[in-house]
């Protein structure tokens, strides 16, 4: 038995169609092309129909404006339409039944299904009721959806037959009326509605798709003006405030805490993710009511009110009044995790306000919609998960790249560095640049924070300090220019600190400055002790370098010398700041400790020593910042 589906399509036209409700080809939908076409078992046919109980030309469908009709070709057994037979000529309403009564056949007399067993029970889709949907709810419910009504249980529809207006001498036939729907088939639609709904969720899309699909399977299924769909942010507000600022900085290189569209605030909420949707498609976003939202989420309760003019506590929102809303439902979105958003619906009418059965069916509906989103938003997560840990992987080897690979063959001295992320990547820095044949530069800095920003930033003040070393300029000259050049462009509450020195490899001479940065530590092999080269003047203190240093500090260029077997140590805070189980801090005597005990080692031995005593100190306990070291021992 087949269902006639009449609907106009985007352009506007008609768009006719057979649905296979019942039997071997269940669920496969024949388009009407033109204005006229032939149905039946021939191949010749424009709608071919391969089944043994219909004839080669069974009967023609003809378009005439709004009408349709249907002309029985004098077939053998006839054709049913709405379980009457039909001689000559009918016309046909969306979501008429047709079959195929009996015809002859090699074995004898072949009975059509419907034909054989008058008493099949099926679900009456009446003019007013039905919207076809996409293709995987058809195919679930084997006919067209049908639409949730806005009322109690349909009441006794019209006759689905009605005499011709058409020409004088049409044959037609006309039915008496159906019997209402029970009870139970009213639920049952309902029931395979929800699956139908959750089968057409199912597929595996991307977020925005997911939400767009549940406002299109919405209108579908139920008689709505407008409907909006909107997902909670997840990000903190200081997370939104370093994302914006790291783009305005960073552009496409700034991390970013969530890929939704741009965000929408109602009232005192943000959602990351939206859509809008009137009968019309799609839209911009709809000035909704941002009292009732703020209900549905405070309380986690569903919302709806019949007239919505009249409710009290509507009073102040404005927008259900300047919208002319006068029913609207909205729950929200919960799952297991708790509520990720709401689902909205309203109208405008009066006539027909929303029931307590559009409730029950608008929340079962919203609970399909709240999982389907929350899946794909987990899978979004994962994917979004791996992708960032695949960059980090990536990020990682290139900071690594920007770390010296290996120390340069100086006579008279030996060179040792190593840098420990606390994460992947990190925001410590080290470098030793030969200036000249006799001249070598090293330099310590540190990013504040860690992570993906301090790796950013730790790579753009690399690239900055390596342009400043040019000939002519001294330690504070370079920290002076690269204090001007990264304050520019710094990332709000981001700060360097850096240390930068300048070795005579002939006299053992250096020359160097301090910005903000942890003391140099120098072990002194006449007197076989450590001693702290402390700044002079006035120490600018941790934000030496940031944004915010826009009185030009005047760096200070401090002199010391290496002597043979003296011992240069530059680090970052890693070290003083470590941290053991008890909460206890490492300070800076272990690492005087071992640059006085392994003295007379070499210098890679004495950096590898330093890392091994903060290991131990640590006991296991999780690194709080990133930790760095430069180890340059004189040994002639």
């Amino acid at each position: 038995m087949f269902v006639l589906v009449n609907q106009k399509g985007p352009d506007g036209l008609p768009m006719v169609r057979l649905l296979a409700e019942s039997g071997p080809l269940q669920g496969k939908m024949f388009k009407l092309k033109g204005q006229r076409a032939q149905v039946g078992s021939a191949p010749s046919n424009e709608v071919h129909i391969p089944l043994p109980n219909i004839a080669a030309n069974h009967f023609d469908i003809e378009v005439q404006g709004d009408n349709i009709v249907l002309h029985d070709r004098g077939s053998q057994g006839g054709t049913i339409v709405n379980e009457q037979p039909v001689s000559g000529s009918v016309y046909l309403q969306h979501g008429d039944k047709i079959a195929f009564g009996a015809v002859a056949s090699a074995g004898g007399i072949s009975i059509s299904p419907f034909a054989a067993n008058p008493q099949m029970q099926e679900i009456f889709l009446s003019e007013q009721s039905v919207n076809p949907v996409d293709d995987d709810v058809m195919t679930i419910l084997g006919s067209p959806l049908a639409r949730w009504g806005s009322s109690q249980p349909p009441p006794q529809p019209k006759a689905n037959l009605r005499p011709p207006p058409g020409p004088p001498g049409m044959n037609a036939t006309v039915l008496p009326a159906a019997q209402p729907e029970p009870q139970s088939a009213w639920r049952q639609r309902k029931l395979e509605v929800m699956l139908a709904v959750g089968k057409a969720l199912s597929r595996p899309e991307d977020i925005t798709t997911k939400i767009d699909r549940v406002l299109e399977l919405l209108f579908d299924t139920m008689d709505i003006d407008r409907a909006a769909v909107l997902v909670l942010s997840n990000d903190t507000e200081e997370q939104q405030k370093e994302q914006d600022e790291a783009v305005k900085v960073l552009g496409g290189m700034a991390p970013q805490y969530d890929e939704g569209s741009d965000r929408v605030q109602i009232g005192t909420w943000s959602f990351s993710w939206h859509a809008y949707r009137d009968k019309q498609g799609s839209t911009e976003p709809l000035p909704l009511s941002s009292t009732v939202i703020d209900k549905v989420l405070k309380d986690a309760v569903a919302v709806m009110t019949q007239d919505a003019q009249a409710e009290d506590w509507l009073d102040s929102a404005r927008s259900v009044f300047g919208q002319a809303i006068r029913t609207c439902i909205c729950t929200p979105l919960k799952t297991s995790s708790g509520v990720l958003g709401v689902l909205y619906a309203d109208s405008s009418r009066t006539s027909t306000p929303f029931s307590r059965d559009d409730m029950e069916f608008f929340t079962a509906f919203s609970n399909q919609a709240a999982v389907a989103i929350e899946n794909t938003r987990l899978l979004h997560m994962a994917l979004q998960k791996e992708r960032m840990e695949q960059d980090l992987r990536v990020a990682k080897r290139i900071q690594q790249w920007l770390l010296p690979q290996q120390s340069p063959s100086l006579y008279g001295f030996e060179l040792a560095g190593n840098s420990l992320a606390m994460e992947d990547v990190g925001g410590d820095y080290f470098d030793y640049i030969m200036l000249d044949e006799k001249h070598l530069a090293l330099v310590v800095a540190d990013v504040s924070g860690h992570g993906i920003s301090s790796a950013l930033v730790m790579t753009m003040t690399r690239s900055i300090l390596r342009g400043s070393l040019m000939p002519g300029l001294t330690p504070a000259d370079i920290l002076m220019r690269v204090n001007t050049l990264v304050s520019d462009d710094m990332i709000t509450r981001m700060f360097v600190t850096m240390m930068l020195a300048v070795v005579d490899l002939e006299t053992g001479h250096i020359v160097f400055s301090n910005a903000g940065h942890n003391p140099p530590l120098v072990y002194r092999a006449y007197a076989q002790q450590v001693e702290t080269l402390l700044p002079e003047g006035r120490r600018i203190g941790p934000l030496g370098m940031s944004r915010w240093a826009r009185l030009k500090p005047q760096y200070q260029n401090q002199q010391t010398v290496l002597h043979p077997g003296d011992i240069l140590c530059l680090y970052t805070d890693g070290f003083p700041e470590a941290t053991n189980p008890a909460g206890e801090e490492m300070d800076i005597q272990p690492l005087q400790e071992v640059l006085a005990y392994y003295a007379q080692y070499p210098a890679a031995t004495v950096l590898q020593q330093a890392f091994v005593r903060l290991h131990h100190f640590m006991a296991g306990s999780p690194s709080s910042d990133d930790t760095t070291a430069i180890i340059l021992k004189r040994t002639h």
